[in-house]
């Protein structure tokens, strides 16, 4: 705190045992999605648009991971009883390339990204390509509460799943209600009547991005 202003915390401090430095740890777990604009720029966007790989990492490196240099962050860490503190980021999460492309080819060689990253594939509702890639797959949208692991369905839960031949028409009506993208997971059976996750991907709607910046710039009418 600088009075009552608030300006940050640390998500993470910790020592090994005898250490002479205090290890901050910035830690976030996100989505992003590769947009390349008409002008070529190439962008990462979260579903929500207003969030940014560019805008995320710059927070970052240059607000979060920077309070120990503070006064006031200092004297926290001070407080503790160590004189030096290393600051880290570890960001994890999925990013989703066009489906109508090779998106499972070799990653863009962006500073900081993982060439072993985890990996998806997006698809707006109006122009669908979305990857089959077993026989008999089957589809189910992901909750967000349950975006950071793999889906695992039983054969009590396979009833609900989506068959290929329903899901257009399953992702149309869904998205006509629906203003966000919705995570999509297809999954494949295995040999003991389970259902496994082997691909996921986002519906976006008609437009996106630049649909979604549009409809967050538009006053409420809550």
């Amino acid at each position: 705190q600088r009075g009552k202003q608030t300006l940050g915390e640390y998500d993470f401090l910790f020592a090994a045992p005898q250490a002479t430095q205090l290890q901050h740890w910035e830690v976030a777990v996100k989505f992003y999605l590769y947009h390349q604009t008409d002008a070529g720029l190439e962008r990462w966007y979260g579903p929500q648009t207003r969030d940014r790989l560019d805008l995320k990492l710059t927070h970052l490196l240059l607000h979060q991971t920077a309070l120990s240099l503070t006064r006031e962050g200092y004297e926290k860490i001070a407080q503790l009883g160590f004189a030096q503190v290393v600051p880290k980021i570890l960001l994890k999460g999925y990013l989703f390339y066009p489906a109508d492309k090779e998106w499972q080819a070799a990653p863009h060689q962006n500073r900081g990204i993982a060439s072993g990253h985890l990996r998806g594939w997006w698809t707006p509702v109006d122009d669908l390509h979305i990857p089959q890639h077993h026989t008999d797959s089957r589809w189910t949208v992901i909750p967000r509460l349950r975006w950071l692991s793999p889906v695992v369905v039983g054969a009590e839960g396979s009833e609900n799943l989506i068959a290929a031949q329903d899901l257009e028409r399953y992702l149309h009506k869904l998205l006509s209600i629906r203003a966000e993208p919705v995570l999509l997971a297809e999954l494949a059976p295995t040999r003991a009547d389970v259902w496994q996750e082997i691909s996921r991907g986002f519906i976006v709607n008609a437009g996106w991005p630049e649909s979604s910046q549009l409809s967050s710039r538009q006053p409420s009418t809550r």
